[in-house]
């Protein structure tokens, strides 16, 4: 339809023209993008619209259209290695994004601590305490990501293993480093000391085996297997609702 219209706007020097979108899901394998190609002038404008009262989605995700396995009390698995796509970072239930499972777990009582990191930014220490509680790192296998929440958009680093040296800390197969974004420095300019990893700043692990990530309606991308493991809320069949990632 872009295609379509670029070409008329041409044929037709300048003319409005109206898409109409038939109801429906559009799923795009990449970004819609539009430029000046795809503009019109006040007068005769380039608009693109719903037909009538139908509702059309223009999305990027797929659709999960296997059945749900029983792994275990309240977690599921489903296949997805036949899937156009290479890691899983997103999973939808009807339509809304399911936590990925997390430790230490969906809660603002706990969180981890940065204790240290080497000069590196590849090691880093935690302290485990947490609102009175002793926490203990959980099994890590070669899946696990490490985000520090200098904000919530930081990105997150691989995580290689555990030290080896009795520490309570990681190592990552990358260096961590979270450039502030330019809009929050002049909005906040106080933040400017946030742009790496601070002792005492606030860090997460994702992906964590959701046996040691208790939170219902969370979810772990297994790579070795190209699997999803879903922990479910308790008696609810995740058959009887719609996937997509």
């Amino acid at each position: 339809a872009q295609r379509r219209v670029r070409l008329l706007r041409e044929d037709l020097d300048g003319a409005a023209i109206t898409v109409y979108l038939r109801g429906g899901k559009y799923r795009l394998d990449e970004p819609l993008t539009f430029t000046d190609q795809d503009s019109g002038i006040a007068d005769k404008p380039i608009t693109w619209k719903a037909y009538g009262n139908e509702i059309p989605l223009i999305a990027g995700d797929i659709d999960l259209t296997k059945q749900w396995q029983t792994v275990a009390d309240n977690v599921w698995k489903m296949d997805v290695s036949d899937l156009p796509v290479g890691r899983i970072w997103q999973l939808f239930r009807n339509g809304a994004r399911i936590n990925q499972s997390r430790f230490p777990r969906y809660s603002y009582l706990e969180r981890l601590r940065v204790a240290s990191v080497n000069t590196a930014r590849t090691e880093i220490v935690f302290d485990l305490t947490s609102n009175g509680k002793q926490l203990a790192l959980p099994p890590l296998d070669g899946d696990v990501w490490y985000q520090g929440l200098i904000e919530w958009s930081s990105p997150m680093v691989q995580v290689a293993s555990k030290l080896s040296d009795g520490r309570n800390g990681i190592t990552l197969r990358n260096r961590a480093q979270y450039p502030l974004a330019q809009s929050l420095l002049v909005e906040n300019p106080n933040l400017s000391h946030w742009n790496d990893l601070n002792t005492g700043s606030t860090a997460y692990l994702y992906n964590v085996p959701l046996a040691t990530s208790p939170d219902a309606d969370t979810w772990r991308y297994v790579a070795s297997l190209k699997e999803i493991h879903y922990r479910t809320i308790p008696t609810v069949s995740p058959n009887l609702s719609k996937f997509s990632v």
